[in-house]
């Protein structure tokens, strides 16, 4: 019990306290996602703000390891649009809810490392 809330306040401080929910915690798979946020992030956060300007609110999906052309693959969701993303657990439903009762400037991505993702957001001006 100890390792884990040990682990989870270094995730929160590594990922600056955003971290919404994480699956399949693996330290290389989640440094490999530090260092990919570090170098995408704004970024990942112009490709957030274009897609919810067309599409409303949602959460950007990265798989970090999926490339075409050299470029990471990259997947709005919509909140209103009905995916079986959405549909996964409760987890994700509350996700749903904190983007849809969101108000402020927040990019909300869920970056995938194989087989640990994480779902976080991050302010934007």
């Amino acid at each position: 019990m100890i390792y884990l809330i040990i682990v989870v306040l270094f995730v929160n401080l590594l990922f600056k306290n955003t971290i919404l929910i994480l699956y399949n915690m693996d330290e290389k798979n989640l440094k490999q996602i530090e260092t990919f946020l570090y170098t995408y992030e704004n970024t990942l956060k112009n490709i957030f703000i274009t897609a919810e300007k067309e599409h409303g609110k949602g959460i950007l999906i990265v798989d970090i390891n999926s490339k075409n052309q050299d470029k990471c693959d990259t997947n709005y969701i919509p909140i209103d649009k009905m995916s079986a993303f959405w549909e996964q657990s409760k987890d994700i439903t509350q996700v749903k809810n904190n983007i849809e009762l969101n108000t402020e400037k927040i990019v909300f991505l869920c970056v995938i490392n194989n087989e640990t993702s994480i779902i976080l957001n991050r302010p934007y001006t």
